[in-house]
This record gives structure tokens, sequence and C-alpha cells, in this order.
């Protein structure tokens, strides 16, 4: 990534999850606290699934892939636990995140421009009115598995008696 000094056009934050020493290795959780609740980071192998009714999106939940799931259909705003949706067990799903490259070599097949600009069109689509109204909009529900929330915060409570 590249900005220029005097004209910055592109922000990020990188905020480590988890490590290992070789692919034989366990994963070690990291998380990086902050004064901030929302800017703690949340720790694991990440993954999001996106639950929806077949016509419409009903939510987006992030889980580690090492714990799996867990109690599906319960997706916990990370920043506030008393605002949390619950997804029937038959609700259709789909993970998100696919791997683009593996070991320095390419395992996707990437899409066309065409192909690309039509995926996010469907996918705008499929988003309630309510979210997309430029007036008072629902917010999208998203957040975070019972057990990785629970993981988070069993993290947070051991690295703060350390200090």
């Amino acid at each position: 990534m590249v900005t220029a000094f005097d004209e910055p056009a592109l922000g990020g934050v990188y905020k480590l999850t988890a490590v290992r020493d070789s692919s034989l290795d366990p994963w070690t959780y990291k998380l990086k606290l902050s004064e901030q609740v929302n800017k703690a980071s949340i720790p694991g192998v990440l993954q999001v699934r996106r639950y929806d009714s077949g016509s419409e999106f009903l939510a987006d939940v992030l889980y580690d892939e090492q714990m799996g799931i867990g109690s599906a259909g319960v997706v916990i705003d990370a920043t506030d636990v008393t605002r949390q949706k619950h997804i029937p067990s038959e609700t259709r799903s789909t993970d998100l995140l696919v791997p683009v490259f593996r070991a320095g070599k390419r395992v996707m097949e990437l899409p066309t421009l065409v192909e690309s600009r039509q995926y996010a069109a469907d996918q705008l689509n499929r988003l309630h009115a309510g979210i997309k109204r430029l007036i008072h909009p629902h917010e999208y529900p998203a957040g975070l598995s019972r057990n990785l929330f629970e993981l988070r915060n069993k993290l947070v409570l051991k690295l703060k008696e350390k200090q």
C-alpha cells in the first residue's frame, strides 16, 4: 500500500488475530486491547457466514474456523451484548471468505470485471430496503458467533488480570 504524505488516499489497520510456527502447530489466538470496545481486535482464524432467506440477506456472523460456528443461529453484536439476532438452524447460509492465494500460488479463478460488477449489484439487491434507504436506515445484523464472543471475553479478562 502506498499513500502520499500530503494527499492520503488510503487508510488501513492490520490487526493480528492468530499465529502459529508451522502448518503442523496449533493456532495461538491474539488479541489487542483498547480503551474503546469497538477497537479491540477479535481473535481467531476468522470466517464470515451470511444467512439468507433465499431472496434477502438476514445477517452475517463472524466465527473462528478452528472452533466452528458453535451454537448456530445466534449473532451477537460485538459492541453491545444486548443486541442479538436469532436465526433458525435450517436457514440457508454461505461462507463468504475464500482463499485467493495459498503458499504464494493463486488457487482461485478470478472473475472478470463484468462478473464482479454483476455480483456486487446482485448482493446489493438482496439487502432489505430498510437498510438501503438514506433516511433513518436500519442497521444490518452482523456480529460474532456465541463461542467467538465468549472466547474474546475470556481473553480480554485474562489480559486485564496481567495488567
